[in-house]
C-alpha cells in the first residue's frame, strides 16, 4: 500500500511539474518598450506566476504587458486554469416543458368518429446549460458546442424497438465577467405524447399511450480557442454516438 501511495504521488508530481514547466522561457514586453524574460508557471487571482532564469518568482498583473504578450498570457492562463479544474463550472439539467394539451377526434375503422378521444400533449425537449466562471479573470467568447438526442414512441408502439430518435445540435456563446455564472438553452426538439380514451383500440394493436423524452446531451466548452470541458450524460453518449 506504502509503495502504491508512493507512486500515485510520485505521478501526480510529475503531471503537475509537466503543466507547469511545459513553457520555455521567453521575452515578454511592457507598453513602453521595456522587456523581460520568463516563463509562467502558475496563476495567482488575476495575476500570471512568472517564473525567472535565477529561479526567482513573481506575479504580475497582465496589464504591465503589451498588448499581445497580455493576450498571449491570458491565453495561457485560461489553459492553467482549466487544466487545474479552477476555470469553470458546467452545471447541465434536462428540460421537458408541457407547451400544448389538447384532444383529437379519432376516426373508426368501420366508420364515424369517435369525438376528442385522443389526448395529445406537446412538449419542449432541451437541455439548460449553465456556466460559472470561478476565475479572476473576464472570459469572452466561450463556446459551447452541443449535441442533444430524444427519443419518441411510434403511435401503436408493438415493442421497445418501435420508437424514433432524433438528434440536434448547436453552439451557445457566452461571455463571463469574474464569477460570475450564465444559463443558456440549447435549441428546442419538439416532442409528442398521446393517449387513446377509454374503448379505443389501434386496428392492427399496439400500445393506447405514447410516451416521449430527452435521453442525452453530449457537449464541448472551449474557452482561448481550446477545449477546456467535455461532458455526457449517459457518460457513455459519447462512445456510442459519432460527434
Amino acid at each position: 500500500m506504502f509503495t502504491k501511495i508512493k507512486f500515485c504521488l510520485f505521478v501526480a508530481v510529475l503531471a503537475f511539474a509537466s503543466l507547469c514547466g511545459a513553457e520555455s522561457y521567453q521575452e515578454y514586453k511592457s507598453p513602453d518598450g521595456r522587456s523581460l524574460t520568463a516563463r509562467p508557471t502558475g496563476v495567482y487571482g488575476d495575476k500570471v506566476t512568472l517564473e525567472f532564469r535565477d529561479g526567482r518568482t513573481m506575479n504580475v498583473d497582465l496589464s504591465f504587458f503589451a498588448e499581445e504578450d497580455a493576450s498571449r498570457l491570458k491565453s495561457w492562463a485560461i489553459q492553467y486554469l482549466a487544466k487545474t479544474n479552477q476555470l469553470l463550472e458546467v452545471t447541465v439539467d434536462r428540460k421537458d416543458d408541457k407547451i400544448k394539451e389538447y384532444k383529437k377526434d379519432v376516426s373508426l375503422v368501420g366508420g364515424g368518429v369517435a369525438k376528442e378521444a385522443m389526448e395529445i400533449i406537446e412538449i419542449a425537449g432541451y437541455y439548460e446549460v449553465e456556466l460559472t466562471n470561478k476565475s479572476q479573470f473576464d472570459l469572452t467568447g466561450v463556446k459551447v458546442e452541443y449535441r442533444i438526442f430524444s427519443e419518441q414512441d411510434n403511435r401503436a408502439k408493438k415493442d421497445r424497438h418501435d420508437v424514433t430518435y432524433s438528434r440536434k445540435g448547436g453552439t451557445i456563446e457566452y461571455h463571463l465577467q469574474s464569477q460570475e455564472t450564465l444559463e443558456k438553452k440549447t435549441e428546442v426538439i419538439p416532442l409528442k405524447e398521446t393517449k387513446l380514451g377509454k374503448g379505443i383500440v389501434w386496428s392492427g394493436g399496439g400500445d393506447l399511450e405514447s410516451e416521449a423524452k430527452m435521453i442525452g446531451v453530449w457537449l464541448r466548452v472551449y474557452a482561448a480557442g481550446e477545449m477546456v470541458f467535455e461532458y455526457s450524460k449517459p457518460t457513455n453518449l459519447s462512445e456510442d454516438e459519432d460527434w
